[in-house]
């Protein structure tokens, strides 16, 4: 009877350190990881991807489900939520702008590659060249352990004002009190992730800024070289020759006006 007492007490301790174990922050941050974010052009698709983990050694992670949201459009000047602005991209996957990622498991130690596609097309709200502009993505996981849940959710699902209320002022500057986290039903920060679509510079511009830098390099170096025939003799003397040849040519040209 008291190795059942013993046995029951046991498990009761050690349930509690399992689930501590999912809000620790040095666990919650490494949840995903390995964010590959691609650079579109308007009309073009990109495969937005990242690593799912269970950083800790002995507790599974069940029935685990990630979601992610385009849900605001960034740029220098502007901020706005993906309802303000027409032909938004989204995920090829769901054909919206959230899409569903689930996994029966994740084990102790193992990690999961997420990869799903962006589609955009040629009218979607985008940057220039010169003038970044991003896609917000937000994130939220949940997954079950030991017959308890467990909610985590990036920046992007709070308000500001919920955001705000998150952090303490200390000495070493703004912290978040992750009490006040729990509080919300959360037990975790994790990232948002993001994307860019953005309109090139046409082709012909390259080309035409390449041209022009060979020939100022070359007048620059022709230059040098008229300047200091010692440096270059050889070609010097060609450089002399031609010019020679040039002058002839005006010559003729001039007597034959006359």
């Amino acid at each position: 009877m008291r190795r059942l007492v013993v046995v029951t007490l046991l498990v009761m301790l050690l349930v509690p350190v399992a689930s501590g174990d999912f809000q620790r922050p040095g666990v919650v941050n490494k949840f995903l990881t390995e964010f590959e974010t691609p650079q579109l052009s308007p009309g073009e698709r990109g495969t937005l991807a990242l690593a799912l983990s269970n950083p800790t050694a002995n507790h599974s992670m069940e029935n685990v489900v990630l979601i992610l949201e385009i849900y605001q459009y960034l740029t220098v000047n502007e901020k706005l939520h993906i309802d303000q602005i027409p032909d938004t991209p989204y995920f090829e996957e769901s054909k919206s702008s959230e899409v569903v990622v689930t996994f029966p498991n994740v084990l102790p130690g193992e990690t999961r590659p997420v990869a799903v596609t962006v589609v955009t097309n040629k009218k979607t709200p985008h940057g220039e060249y010169f003038s970044q502009a991003a896609y917000v993505v937000r994130t939220k996981l949940s997954f079950e352990h030991n017959n308890n849940t467990f909610n985590y959710q990036s920046r992007g699902f709070f308000q500001q004002n919920e955001w705000q209320a998150l952090f303490d002022e200390t000495d070493m500057g703004p912290r978040i009190n992750e009490t006040r986290v729990h509080e919300m039903g959360i037990d975790g920060i994790i990232p948002d992730t993001s994307f860019g679509v953005r309109k090139d510079l046409p082709r012909i511009c390259f080309y035409s800024l390449y041209v022009g830098l060979v020939v100022l390099l070359s007048a620059g170096y022709g230059f040098y070289v008229w300047e200091n025939p010692a440096s270059f003799p050889w070609l010097y003397r060609k450089m002399a020759a031609a010019k020679g040849r040039m002058e002839v040519k005006r010559g003729k040209k001039s007597k034959d006006q006359k």
